[in-house]
């Protein structure tokens, strides 16, 4: 699972994933962006229902 945050002081969209345990973290290789289609650019759903980015 995915989810994007969005920080109204900075202006800026973050996307975190969940681990196994569903503890949400900024994921650290993609920077925040104040374009949200950015972000959704780099998550894609494999064919078996994975989430990849």
């Amino acid at each position: 699972m995915v989810q994007f945050r969005f920080d109204p002081e900075q202006g800026n969209w973050t996307l975190y994933k969940a681990d196994p345990n569903r503890r949400w973290f900024a994921w650290d290789l993609i920077q925040p962006s104040r374009d949200l289609a950015e972000l959704l650019r780099h998550v894609h759903v494999s064919a078996a229902g994975i989430i990849v980015a």
